[in-house]
């Protein structure tokens, strides 16, 4: 079943068994080393399975995650509900309907639960770019704003540039060093993680597209108590 005694794990084939870890070793100094483990008995072996255990949650860096906590306590201020929304890569784009509705079913359900009918804060993590959100079922949550409120981040906001510097100065690398890290970690990446980071601190729950890896990340944090 499992092949030769010996197997060889690289770390850059652990990036592939967590998302996190890719933004975790790639520019470590541990990158292109290799992990060696004899799993000749590892059905039995409770270090093997341990090791397993620890690698199917690796977290983000610290600063990633002391940006999502600054993004919750400055901007949204209070409990608050998030939706990731997959919504353009793939098969998702055939399933809004699906999406939107358990969204809406939550929704739902917090305003049958709110006695005073106090403004719900949302956190939208989404690959629809806010200019195309016109005629979706997010217009309309944008627009309520007498019962939601909406928030976002985006590439160029300023946590997110700033919490890409914080990383560079901390790994102290020179610029030609930078340049090679960003082929690795784009701001794409670091928007993303902070987002996952921000969704994992939502008191209120989580709504996430059925399939997405992403969302799978998301209840692993939360599982983990990522955001205490």
């Amino acid at each position: 079943m499992y092949g030769s005694a010996k197997i060889c794990i690289s770390l850059s084939d652990l990036v592939l068994m967590s998302r996190w870890s890719k933004f975790l070793l790639s520019t470590a100094p541990y990158k292109g080393s290799e992990l060696y483990i004899d799993i000749h008995e590892a059905p039995g072996d409770s270090r093997i399975q341990s090791l397993i255990r620890d690698l199917e949650f690796l977290p983000f860096s610290p600063e990633i995650i002391a940006a999502g906590k600054e993004f919750v306590r400055n901007k949204i201020k209070g409990p608050f509900l998030c939706a990731q929304l997959r919504l353009l890569d793939g098969n998702f784009k055939n399933h809004w309907k699906t999406t939107f509705s358990e969204l809406k079913k939550k929704l739902q359900s917090e305003h049958e639960g709110e006695k005073n009918n106090s403004l719900i804060h949302i956190f939208i993590m989404t690959d629809l770019p806010r200019n195309n959100w016109a005629g979706t079922y997010l217009e309309s949550l944008a627009n309520d704003t007498k019962f939601y409120k909406v928030h976002t981040l985006h590439e160029n906001d300023e946590l997110v540039v700033q919490s890409a510097k914080r990383f560079r100065v901390l790994k102290n690398i020179s610029s030609t060093r930078y340049e090679k890290l960003c082929s690795y970690v784009s701001f794409h990446d670091i928007l993303l993680y902070i987002e996952e980071t921000v969704c994992s601190c939502a008191s209120m729950g989580f709504v996430g597209t059925s399939g997405s890896t992403i969302t799978e990340s998301i209840l692993s944090m939360r599982k983990n108590n990522v955001c205490q």
